[in-house]
């Protein structure tokens, strides 16, 4: 079953029609506008140069159809997930629940080149692991610049990795949700303290950085929303007992609070987010098969139901209820 649902995965990613996801449409023109490196000034978005070559060169070598290269640039993001899901030994079916439930698998159709850029950071990881941090930035950093550069954000795990893993160190759980409920006091009130005080600093970026921070500045992102995500990180950090996810389990704490902070900005900035809170698709598999949450009966099912619970909501939530029509309704090609 788990390996028919993983060529599932690959099947919904590489069949896909144009209408299916948000930057599936929008890349579409500049594809065929782009014929060498002297078309960049007629295009409508700042892609970085990686991303004009592998444009170029499938167009020269393979086909100048549109959805063949779409579905090319989601096939990383596949196999960086996996390659880190067997690297970190967890359940592959816990595994692809939370890929669904917690929506980074429906990111891959809407903001292809970033997700893209996430599979290729994954793949890396190894480095990171083994603590060649040198080597590790040197990738991140190339990553970044050819694909996508708010790949950036991952040299943040350096110093937590080296901290963490090679100090020993790890915070004091109260010290965790008080820097979760800060971050989501910053959300709820900072756009109107903080965000004027913080705008210089967005205005200093590019225009194609500014506007991936602050695009679709006219709407809103819901309360309620970050506000659960957050009572079920609290919920996340009570149960869980220090062990071979640390790293992860801090990974992801420290991206949940960085979404709730970028959501100051506009509906659209969280999405950085992702490249540390997709940590939460190995952590959470890890927890539901913990010896210290599952010797205690009560406990386990306490935590399975909520985390359960919670992530069938998001779902639901994000792609029934409140179903903006990005990947929902599906259509093949």
């Amino acid at each position: 079953m788990t390996y028919f649902n993983i060529a599932f995965m690959f099947l919904l990613g590489i069949s896909r029609n144009i209408t299916v996801g948000t930057d599936t449409m929008g890349y579409e023109m500049d594809f065929h506008m782009l014929k060498g490196f002297d078309d960049v000034y007629k295009l409508d978005h700042g892609f970085e140069w990686g991303f004009l070559w592998l444009i170029i060169t499938f167009k020269k070598y393979v086909t100048n159809e549109y959805l063949p290269f779409v579905s090319l640039i989601f096939i990383p993001f596949l196999l960086g997930v996996f390659n880190f899901i067997k690297y970190k030994r967890v359940s592959y079916p816990l595994a692809i629940f939370f890929l669904y439930t917690w929506g980074y698998y429906f990111l891959a159709f809407n903001i292809m080149r970033q997700m893209m850029t996430l599979g290729l950071m994954l793949m890396c990881l190894p480095i990171l692991y083994k603590g060649k941090y040198v080597k590790y930035a040197v990738t991140v950093i190339l990553i970044s610049l050819l694909f996508h550069k708010s790949g950036i954000l991952m040299l943040g795990l350096i110093p937590l990795h080296y901290y963490i893993v090679k100090k020993g160190l790890f915070p004091q759980k109260a010290l965790i949700y008080g820097i979760l409920i800060i971050s989501f006091a910053l959300f709820f009130f900072g756009k109107t303290f903080m965000q004027s005080f913080l705008m210089p600093i967005v205005l200093l970026l590019d225009a194609s950085s500014e506007h991936y921070i602050m695009g679709m500045g006219n709407k809103e992102l819901g309360w309620m929303f970050n506000l659960g995500q957050t009572l079920i990180t609290c919920f996340i950090v009570f149960f869980y007992k220090r062990g071979r996810m640390d790293f992860e389990f801090l990974v992801f704490v420290c991206g949940i609070s960085l979404y709730n902070i970028m959501g100051m900005f506009s509906v659209v900035a969280p999405r950085l987010a992702c490249y540390w809170t997709c940590f939460g698709m190995v952590l959470l598999p890890y927890m539901q098969q913990s010896d210290s949450i599952k010797k205690r009966k009560f406990k386990y099912i306490l935590f399975f139901v909520g985390v359960l619970a919670y992530s069938l909501y998001r779902f639901l939530y994000s792609y029934h209820f409140n179903n903006l029509g990005e990947v929902n309704p599906f259509v093949f090609r």
